[in-house]
């Protein structure tokens, strides 16, 4: 005979042998690409940068070193943020530009070059500043870029060409540059009297430091003053004109 205490205790051990083992739940392992590395209008990810990195490798065809691989992280992160500023800024461009203009226009805009701007002096700080007294105005070189100059000339022996001078003038400061700009009509003058009185020969194959040296003359004899290493040819192009 079974007593009710052990019977209990037997259909106890049934049940529980009966009843399918729980797994205990495993922890969730946090995804290392998921990690925030910069937080702008957009939020950006291990896994973004990581992407970036290796389109900059394959189009650099070599591997980076470590070095260069932190480097390039650093500038991609910095210049993530800073491409926030200039994307909102052309959503405004005019709708004339849009699409294949639109994206040809902002690699041109990230190529452009325009005159670096000088580097300010530092003021000393210890006097007490005056409030009265005006700020002092901090001045470096000025480059000013002139008017391309197109000549066409028929140049015996060689036929029509067209000649093109680019030409900029480098002034010490502000100051000196103001004194030539009230002049700039003698100068234009000279410069043009040179090139029309040049030779064929030099029309057609055109010397820089020969070109340089005779505006700087020319210019020289209307205008003593005149710095004689100012003239800066940067662009110098000779082509035959298409015939009509």
């Amino acid at each position: 005979m079974i007593r009710s205490s052990s019977l209990c205790t037997l259909l106890a051990a049934v049940l529980s042998a009966a009843e399918p083992a729980v797994d205990a739940p495993k922890p969730v392992m946090p995804d290392p690409t998921a990690a925030v590395v910069a937080e702008g209008r957009f939020i950006y990810r291990q896994r973004d940068l990581d992407a970036l990195v290796l389109i900059a490798q394959r189009y650099s065809k070599q591997k980076l070193s470590r070095l260069e691989e932190d480097q390039l992280r650093q500038i991609v992160i910095a210049a993530l943020i800073a491409r926030e500023t200039t994307l909102a800024a052309l959503d405004h461009l005019p709708a004339a530009l849009s699409g294949k203009a639109r994206d040809q226009f902002t690699l041109d805009l990230l190529n452009y070059q325009a005159e670096k701007a000088p580097i300010k002096a530092l003021v000393p700080t210890d006097p007490a500043p005056n409030p009265a007294a005006p700020a002092p105005v901090v001045s470096g070189p000025v480059l000013v870029r002139l008017p391309d100059l197109v000549l066409s000339r028929q140049i015996e022996g060689v036929g029509k060409r067209q000649l093109t001078l680019g030409l900029a003038l480098s002034f010490a400061d502000a100051a000196q540059n103001k004194a030539f700009e009230a002049k700039a009509a003698i100068l234009q003058d000279a410069v043009l009297g040179y090139m029309h009185g040049i030779p064929g020969s030099e029309s057609a194959d055109p010397n820089q430091n020969t070109l340089k040296s005779g505006l700087t003359k020319a210019i020289q004899a209307k205008l003593p003053d005149f710095p004689g290493d100012a003239i800066l040819i940067p662009q110098l192009e000779v082509t035959t004109p298409e015939a009509k």
